[in-house]
């Protein structure tokens, strides 16, 4: 049987294979519908909706990850039948799961979620009958996961008197999820929990269809959610908006760069020097130089909230950097890092144009990778929103190649000049190739977040000696 992209097998045969023979179909069961139902808890049934509370503080959330863990090799459940009735079949017996940790490509289970946590009060959003985005619609201020741990079904056959041929099953489901809530703005995880969910079909289910009843399984794993309150909690309070800088308020003067006006190709060496590698816990990402005395900007997740970070030069030089300011709602970081002298990267003044050509710089997926040069072009403007109650920012979409690891590296436009700020990459669709989709923040929205600007040296030295602004 597959579903949810796993292979259910025994002694090479797929399980509840194709043997759907006219007879008893009229006594199969329909799909049950899924919605939200009262939970028993020992002697106390949970009516709907008695546990989700005020409508109005539920913060938006959305299911938007789904896999299975379950153990390759370990028994999944079992098929039996009636020797005087059932023809003998190598379905029947116990059948395994096949598959390696996966991640789910149906989209009935998080439809599930929805109609359950919606019915139970949830201000869940991802309505699947709903084909188009409107304007004011909302995003999900929460993200959740469901992680299958353990799964469970015990199924028995049911025959055609006249030829012996399985026409339907009748099955009983278990499972098990571990539930997180992942708050995006702060990236961190703030609610575990586990439930378990179970089901038993009334009346025969068609041959293959066993996915009904884990499906139905979910669903009240989804019901026996909705009741706990430390989840509700998590779901209610609000996230907490970091201050736009961490460390620093005031306006940053650097020094101004003049733009480059050779091909890239010529400048390509330099630019390089610019680009550093950021070592920030078990990950990497990139950045570049700004200015001489060692300003460095990357993205405000690939520092997290940690203070210092290692920062690897072209050379090989490992430096220590100081997170002086950052906006994570723009996601943006500026780090400074030992020593003078740096050759920074120029920043163009003007917006880069669709169909430009641009160039990025970073290291993707390993470290070994650093300093890797990739090309494309700008393929659109588009607005993305971290939650609710941001205001949309801009992007810039390049099929220039990145993957993670680039995350904060430069995008440069044909001489060489910042122009974008690598951010994010929409993976592919699994078995598809990879989309060219990939997101920048503009440079100038980015520092005007950092509140760094560009001024000629001598403008800069008079603003310090009226103590109107500050240089480090």
């Amino acid at each position: 049987m597959r579903g949810f992209g796993f292979v259910l097998s025994r002694s090479g045969v797929f399980l509840l294979a194709s043997l759907m023979l006219a007879g008893c179909n009229d006594r199969l069961a329909p799909p049950e519908p899924i919605t939200a139902r009262a939970v028993q808890r020992g002697d106390e049934v949970i009516p709907v909706g008695s546990v989700a509370g005020d409508p109005a503080a539920l913060q938006p959330m959305q299911l938007v990850r789904l896999q299975f863990a379950i153990p390759r090799g370990s028994e999944f459940g079992y098929l039996g039948f009636n020797p005087l009735i059932c023809w003998p079949s190598a379905s029947f017996g116990p059948f395994y799961w096949d598959r390696d940790r996966m991640e789910a490509a149906e989209k009935d289970w998080p439809d599930s979620f929805f109609h359950v946590l919606g019915g139970h009060g949830y201000n869940v959003v991802g309505d699947p009958d709903r084909l188009f985005p409107e304007r004011g619609e909302q995003r999900p201020v929460y993200q959740v996961a469901a992680n299958v741990k353990q799964a469970h079904v015990e199924a028995s056959a049911s025959c055609s008197l006249l030829t012996g041929f399985m026409t339907g099953i009748n099955a009983e489901a278990s499972i098990s999820v571990e539930w997180q809530v992942f708050e995006p703005l702060q990236r961190r995880v703030v609610w575990r929990g586990e439930t378990k969910g179970h089901y038993k079909s009334k009346s025969p289910l068609p041959p293959g269809k066993v996915v009904q009843a884990l499906a139905q399984a979910f669903a009240d794993a989804s019901n026996n959610l909705a009741v706990v309150r430390p989840f509700r909690d998590a779901v209610t309070v609000a996230p907490k908006r970091p201050e736009l800088l961490a460390v620093e308020a005031d306006t940053l003067l650097l020094p101004l760069v003049p733009p480059g006006t050779t091909p890239f190709a010529e400048r390509s060496d330099a630019a390089r020097s610019a680009t550093v590698l950021i070592s920030s816990g078990d990950g990497h990402g990139s950045g570049f130089l700004i200015s001489s005395a060692g300003h460095v900007v990357t993205n405000w997740h690939v520092v997290g909230d940690q203070r210092f970070v290692a920062v690897h030069l072209v050379s090989g030089r490992r430096v220590v950097g100081e997170v002086l300011r950052s906006a994570s709602a723009r996601d943006v970081a500026l780090v400074k890092i030992e020593g003078e002298g740096y050759v920074p990267l120029a920043v163009r003044r003007e917006p880069v144009m669709v169909a430009e050509e641009v160039f990025a710089i970073g290291a993707p997926q390993k470290r070994q990778l650093g300093w890797t040069v990739t090309r494309g072009i700008v393929s659109a403007y588009r607005q993305a929103m971290r939650n609710s109650s941001d205001a949309e920012l801009d992007l810039i979409q390049s099929d220039v190649p990145i993957h993670g690891g680039n995350s904060g590296g430069p995008l440069l436009d044909m001489h060489g000049n910042l122009v974008g700020i690598a951010v994010q990459t929409f993976l592919p669709t699994p078995g598809k190739m990879n989309t060219g989709l990939n997101g920048f923040i503009p440079i100038l929205d980015g520092l005007k977040h950092l509140k760094v600007e560009f001024r000629p040296a001598a403008e800069i030295r008079r603003s310090l000696r009226d103590g109107s602004s500050r240089v480090d």
